[in-house]
């Protein structure tokens, strides 16, 4: 389809030529492009442009070339922003589901392995890790909170104004005490080890559930940011949870 003399200069414009704005558009019919040269801008200087040719108002031309953008940029942020929203209200809703789910899980009263945690080790790593854990009880639950550094703000599900820890984040602030980088996921954080029995653990090791992680605190015991409304806590592993052995 024949292109518009004003056409053809935004595409020359956009194809590098800057002296697009100071041609003239001709007033007759649409041409074919290949009837309208480019003028190489290494064959003129732009000082030799402005001398020879006039110039017709090139703000005009530049700030509808920006209007035209700022639409499309707009429109498209729009609709991505509304994708992204969908999609991380899907996502919060599935994790909020699982987490309620690991948390209300029966204690098992026929543990034979319950009872309290170990005071320490006598490995200073695990003891380092159970130490941190330890130090954040009381901290709220804050979806997405916790970083290396300690606790932190939340990043949604009215957990924004919150300071504290979710259960990954407690998990990897605990192991990065002894240098173990962990991401911020408790799914990913259970496949770093082995799995075994709950009462083969060593305390300092991981016990989860889908959606969940918490720290083995030693006879039956666990470190845990819980989920949403509750405080990091210490209190006995539930039933239907695995354990995951750590070399560390």
């Amino acid at each position: 389809m024949p292109l518009t003399p004003e056409q053809i200069r935004l595409k020359q414009l956009f194809s590098g030529n800057p002296l697009a704005n100071q041609q003239l558009p001709e007033e007759n019919a649409p041409v074919e492009e290949e009837e309208q040269p480019v003028v190489k801008p290494p064959d003129i200087t732009p000082q030799m442009a402005y001398a020879s040719q006039p110039v017709v108002n090139p703000d005009a031309y530049q700030a509808a070339i920006s209007n035209r953008f700022n639409s499309i940029t707009d429109m498209g942020t729009n609709s991505t922003n509304r994708a992204l929203g969908a999609a991380q209200a899907r996502e919060a809703a599935s994790y909020a589901a699982r987490q309620t789910q690991a948390n209300n899980t029966a204690y098992n009263p026929n543990a034979t392995y319950k009872g309290s945690p170990n005071p320490a080790t006598g490995d200073k790593r695990r003891d380092a890790v159970l130490n941190a854990a330890r130090s954040a009880i009381g901290l709220p639950y804050a979806w997405g909170g916790g970083t290396s550094k300690g606790a932190s703000y939340g990043i949604g599900r009215g957990t924004s104004n919150l300071k504290g820890f979710d259960c990954s984040g407690l998990t990897l602030y605990a192991y990065s005490k002894i240098g173990i980088n962990m991401s911020h996921s408790a799914n990913a954080q259970a496949r770093m080890g082995v799995r075994m029995p709950i009462n083969k653990l060593s305390a300092g090791d991981l016990v989860g559930a889908p959606g969940h992680i918490a720290i083995y605190a030693g006879n039956g015991m666990m470190y845990e940011a819980p989920t949403f409304g509750k405080n990091v806590r210490l209190v006995p592993v539930r039933s239907g949870m695995f354990g995951v052995h750590l070399n560390i």
